[in-house]
């Protein structure tokens, strides 16, 4: 009966997550068509910077706690309660070094209005530290239809916040308006919807015993996230403005099919594969199906991509983005086995392995830099 429950859990589960992911791809996506005729490359570049240094400071506020809190068995009132206190001094801490050292930064890449786009900006660090709990419960309570409820609602409010303000001529404060316009929102539906709020606590114990596991977590992803964006810190500073925008926009198509797909599998296999973590064959079953159905889902949609790529960001973005096409077709190429190791990843983490976890990405990241530093001795 337990098996026949879980199983219509995970059905389910996936279903909900792919209404979510894909809910809100085709949301953003259809924004960001809009959005990339009304706005410039060198927008786009100068708001590619300033995500960057906002998605570096959004792992330090995690801290690995949320897979920490999904993968424990047993979690307690105060446990959620320690996070959450603990997620919001951290945000409160790197909003005001960014604040602080926002005009260095500006100075480094030489990039007017900088400073003063990431201090505003920065204001989300403060507003997902306090929906980052509730967000959390719901994935490990498997309830993704009310995940997907929110994030779809949140999404659509953001993308005609966004439209309407490069309409009236704001440039790359539209962008801005459009990540706050969306932080705003989830926080509120979750606020006024979510059983859950904190109970003004904060247990050593708990903490400690969320670390242990959740440190290494910590440290995978910001491994992850720096490796990430370190192209896009690269060519901020080595190349122009404007290669950024345009690598930033292919990023961001080939992160709307690969990326979407990769997240419904990171939401749903990770708290199954937690649960099944003390039933080995099971396990073992899950993740062969994943891996096959994967393979025959992701392949030919990449070299699809890939075929069609001069004519389709031409059609959705105009000629102006043309120079995005070659970026695009080589992230397609590395978007074939993404999905993949996210299954291997979730494996690994929901046998409660975080230190193995953490070496392995460590190394990859290492090859991963030299590549890059030999790289940099040829064009873009």
């Amino acid at each position: 009966m337990e098996k026949k429950t879980l199983k219509h859990k995970t059905i389910t589960s996936i279903l909900w997550s792919s209404v979510h992911r894909f809910g809100t791809m085709v949301i953003s996506f259809s924004t960001n068509v809009v959005l990339a005729r009304l706005l410039s490359p060198n927008d786009f570049g100068l708001f590619g910077i300033v995500l960057v240094l906002i998605a570096l400071s959004d792992v330090f506020i995690d801290g690995g706690f949320g897979s920490a809190l999904i993968q424990k068995k047993d979690v307690t009132v105060e446990d959620f309660s320690t996070i959450f206190f603990w997620n919001l001094f951290v945000s409160l801490l790197l909003y005001s070094l960014l604040f602080i050292f926002s005009p260095f930064i500006e100075e480094f890449y030489q990039m007017p209005s900088l400073a003063l786009v990431l201090r505003v900006q920065g204001v989300i660090l403060i507003l997902n530290a306090f929906s980052l709990i509730q967000q959390i419960q719901l994935r490990k309570l498997m309830k993704f239809r009310a995940l997907a409820k929110v994030k779809i609602t949140s999404h659509s409010v953001a993308a005609v916040v966004g439209i309407v303000m490069a309409v009236q001529g704001y440039g790359v404060w539209s962008l801005v308006g459009k990540q706050l316009s969306l932080s705003v929102i989830t926080l509120l539906i979750l606020w006024i919807y979510s059983d859950w709020k904190p109970v003004f606590c904060f247990s050593s114990k708990s903490f400690k015993s969320l670390f242990k596991y959740g440190s290494f977590i910590f440290m995978t992803s910001i491994i992850i996230k720096l490796y990430d964006n370190l192209v896009s810190l690269i060519i901020g500073k080595s190349f122009s403005v404007d290669s950024l925008g345009y690598y930033v926009q292919a990023k961001k198509m080939e992160q709307t099919m690969v990326g979407s797909l990769s997240s419904v599998v990171n939401q749903v296999t990770f708290p199954v594969f937690s649960q099944l973590q003390n039933d080995v064959p099971r396990l073992v079953r899950g993740v062969r199906s994943s891996l096959i159905a994967l393979t025959y889902l992701n392949f030919p949609l990449m070299i699809f991509l890939i075929i069609i790529a001069d004519h389709l960001i031409v059609f959705l973005f105009s000629e102006t983005w043309s120079a995005s096409i070659p970026y695009f077709q080589i992230l397609c190429v590395a978007g074939m086995v993404y999905t993949l190791n996210t299954v291997n990843n979730n494996i690994i983490k929901s046998l409660g392995r975080s230190d193995l976890y953490f070496w392995l990405l460590l190394t990859k990241r290492i090859i991963g830099i030299v590549l890059i530093i030999v790289g940099l001795q040829f064009e873009i």
